[in-house]
């Protein structure tokens, strides 16, 4: 599974959008142009991060494979082609589906 992250500390609301079509290199476009920073990340299949939260707003393209993330005792699942972010400080757990 693969997410390419942006860093910002600017404020956004919790949003999900589905953009199957959408190049790498036109979101991170995109994050530039709002402010952010680009950091490609690659997590494994079927890896979980326990409890964690940012310092920074996270606004992020799932390019494959697919990653829920629980906020509270709500998961959310996110394929390929989701863009979605998280404001800084949002506690949440990741679990990487086996794709």
């Amino acid at each position: 599974m693969t997410l390419t992250i942006s860093r910002s500390n600017f404020s956004h609301p919790p949003t999900r959008h589905r953009k199957p079509n959408i190049d790498t290199t036109e979101f991170e476009q995109a994050l530039t142009k709002d402010g952010y920073v680009a950091v490609p990340k690659e997590m494994a299949a079927d890896a979980v991060v326990a409890d964690h939260s940012h310092s920074w707003d996270v606004r992020a393209l799932v390019t494959d494979g697919q990653i829920t993330l629980t906020v509270g005792t709500v998961p959310t699942t996110y394929e390929a082609g989701d863009i979605f972010t998280m404001a800084a400080g949002c506690m949440h757990h990741e679990h990487v589906g086996p794709n």
